[in-house]
């Protein structure tokens, strides 16, 4: 059996408490997985620290459960690991870097990030059974997960919380329209919308909801708008974006809106 020395110990140790699965840990470091169990935990007694969750920041929090609820999935890898990933347009790498210093801040670990050629997006990912346990306690979902994902009661008793929810769908699932000045983000699940309408109206963030018809094998799709200088400019107040290309597009309207206004008024004689 190939032995190692305790700083390369440590390191794997320490990459396993970050995610590395221990095929990935034996590919990496060229030995095999019963030889990484025999010098981690039986030479040197180590153990994977578990990482430190802080969930004391509620909006943080929120826009961690809008992102997954708006691009995120779960499932199991080949080892049995528990598995989140979060898919992000190759577009947006502002909110690529938001969605990565969540993560870090809330479960104490970074997450892993590449580049998906075939999807043409990025791919933001983190394991460990107490995210999802977590995903669990404020989400519901069923075997098509876009179509059945919800949000539990729960997230009802703290504003905090139902902000950040908001702003992560938003920049998960929205999109900034400059010429109508108008926010919208919508799904084909008619409950989390519903659900999120209802958070703007607890938040008092005026907004309109729709839904478009189903077109030949398409789901009906179901739409919240906040439309207009005034809507928005509420909607920037209570709530907000952060770190996120789409606040820039939308400051950019507003400023281009508020210059305009300026322009059109004359001073009295």
């Amino acid at each position: 059996m190939v032995v190692v020395n305790k700083e390369k110990a440590q390191e794997i140790s320490k990459l396993y408490s970050e995610g590395w699965s221990l095929n990935k840990l034996a590919e990496n470091f060229s030995i095999s997985k019963s030889t990484i169990y025999y010098n981690v935990r039986k030479r040197f007694g180590l153990k994977h620290q578990t990482s430190r969750f802080n969930l004391s920041n509620k909006e943080l929090l929120g826009e961690f459960l809008g992102l997954f609820a708006g691009d995120g999935n779960f499932e199991f890898d080949a080892a049995y690991h528990y598995r989140v990933t979060i898919f992000l347009s190759p577009k947006e790498r502002k909110i690529l870097n938001r969605t990565v210093h969540i993560i870090s801040q809330l479960f104490g670990k970074k997450p892993w990030v590449w580049y998906n050629k075939r999807g043409n997006c990025y791919y933001v990912r983190v394991y460990g059974k107490r995210i999802f346990l977590l995903l669990k306690k404020f989400l519901s979902w069923g075997k098509n997960k876009t179509l059945t994902i919800s949000f539990n009661d729960n997230v009802f008793r703290d504003r905090r919380l139902m902000k950040g929810i908001i702003r992560g769908l938003i920049n998960s699932d929205g999109n900034i329209y400059e010429a109508r000045l108008r926010i919208s983000f919508g799904s084909i699940s008619k409950t989390m919308i519903e659900q999120s309408e209802s958070m703007l109206t607890i938040l008092s963030v005026p907004h309109t909801y729709s839904t478009s018809a189903p077109h030949q094998n398409h789901k009906r799709f179901y739409t919240i708008a906040i439309e207009g200088e005034k809507k928005v400019l509420e909607f920037n107040s209570k709530i907000g974006l952060i770190d996120s290309e789409k606040q820039d597009i939308l400051q950019s309207a507003l400023n281009m809106r508020q210059s305009s206004s300026l322009e059109g008024y004359q001073l009295p004689n």
